[in-house]
């Protein structure tokens, strides 16, 4: 099966059967517009999406052959599908698209099917070298026909795959981490929470990767709480004047210990 038909991309018989039939018989509907709605379509549904560009550089490797991974990013409303993969639920806000991801790959050595990466706008902190490293290993530089079947095995599907669930996943931890400090410090971020048994006046992330929460108290009392890749407190320090606040740490981390439901744990009366 060619990548284009594993990830995402519409097949013949799909283009003979799928959306874009039923969008051809509406009223005034123009070929090109029935292929821009049918391109939405399938990138709504798919996640992941595939298409072939050509590199401008004379000079390109595979004759300029770029092939194209388009990642979509849902917030919100479609969580039920991030549901499946155990990562977050029950998000407090409507659902929306994130501008998308790419991943552009060539193949530098005419004489192996092997891809790499030729340019990307994945963000630094989601860690794309380790992912390439176990689903896009690179073949060594003696690469010859009678050892071309003896190539590492490059998983591009499961790479795709992985990679979109670490960017997901990290847009969900900064969104419920910004959802959760609005919840202690109102709309601002900013000011002092009475109502539950803490007084809380400050709540920062600590990192880029939305990996580290830092939660303030009045009295001086501060904790620090690691975040796992799918959302769940799996350690908590708090320290205050009279040394390490135990009780504080049991609230942060109690319950299911994710941090959607921080905010009710900390306002919860004492």
């Amino acid at each position: 099966m060619a990548p284009s038909q594993q990830i995402g991309s519409p097949t013949k018989e799909q283009e003979r059967h799928g959306p874009a039939s039923v969008l051809d018989t509406t009223p005034g509907t123009t070929p090109a517009r029935t292929k821009h709605d049918q391109q939405c379509l399938y990138r709504m549904g798919a996640g992941a999406t595939m298409f072939e560009v050509q590199d401008p550089d004379p000079h390109a490797v595979d004759g300029g052959r770029v092939l194209g991974v388009r990642i979509e990013i849902c917030i919100g409303g479609c969580s039920h599908v991030i549901l499946k993969y155990s990562i977050f639920a029950d998000f407090p806000q409507p659902g929306k698209f994130l501008p998308p991801y790419y991943l552009l790959l060539n193949r530098p050595n005419p004489r192996s099917s092997s891809l790499r990466v030729h340019k990307h706008t994945i963000p630094a902190c989601i860690g794309l070298g380790p992912l390439l490293l176990r689903y896009l290993p690179q073949p060594t530089s003696r690469v010859t026909a009678k050892s071309s079947k003896h190539l590492p095995r490059q998983d591009l599907p499961g790479l795709v795959r992985a990679l979109r669930r670490e960017v997901t996943a990290h847009h969900l931890r900064h969104t419920y981490l910004d959802w959760t400090r609005q919840s202690l410090l109102g709309e601002s971020g900013h000011g002092t929470m009475t109502d539950g048994q803490y007084d809380i006046s400050k709540v920062t992330i600590g990192d880029t990767e939305a990996r580290e929460l830092q939660i303030q108290l009045e009295d001086g009392t501060e904790a620090k709480l690691q975040i796992g890749t799918h959302g769940k407190a799996h350690k908590c320090v708090a320290y205050g004047t009279e040394g390490r606040d135990g009780a504080l740490e049991r609230i942060v981390q109690g319950g299911d210990g994710r941090i959607e439901g921080l905010a009710e744990r900390l306002l919860r009366p004492g």
